[in-house]
């Protein structure tokens, strides 16, 4: 059975506007309203302490240490890493979304090194997903570590 070329363009056109559709709720709220102001959800809000296990691609386990505040413009702000005694000061932190976090922080031990890190949260669980990239003699190296926190 043949279709027209008409009926083709209008089904192809009717997916694309429902794609369209689909992308600006997830973008907004049912209603058309803007989002409610990320700082402002207390129940998702990451402000605190969390501890955990740190892991890195190498398989060596440590603690994993963060002490975090979430501010109403959707900003992070904090210290991360193995104790409150060896940490990095957050720098560019900010909300994704309700549930999903981003950061970085710079190496204390190699001046040209930058964390990276993506945290979830699922639950009463923080997930960070972390890169560590630096600069040895010209090219550019990097490793990868996972971590799961909880609120202490």
């Amino acid at each position: 059975m043949k279709t027209s070329r008409l009926f083709q363009f209008t089904l192809t056109t009717s997916m694309a506007l429902a794609l369209l559709i689909g992308v600006s709720a997830a973008w907004g709220t049912p209603d058309g309203a803007a989002p409610k102001d990320r700082g402002d959800d207390k129940e998702n809000s990451i402000t605190g302490i969390w501890l955990g296990k740190f892991v890195t691609e190498k398989e060596v386990v440590s603690a994993g240490y963060l002490n975090i505040t979430q501010h109403a413009d959707g900003s992070l702000s904090g210290k991360w890493g193995n104790s409150p005694r060896s940490v990095l000061t957050i720098e560019r932190g900010e909300c994704v979304k309700n549930d999903v976090f981003q950061w970085e922080a710079a190496s204390k031990a190699n001046k040209n090194g930058r964390y990276r890190v993506r945290a979830t949260l699922r639950g009463k669980t923080l997930f960070l997903d972390v890169t560590y990239t630096w600069r040895e003699n010209g090219k550019i190296k990097g490793l990868t570590a996972a971590s799961s926190l909880t609120k202490k």
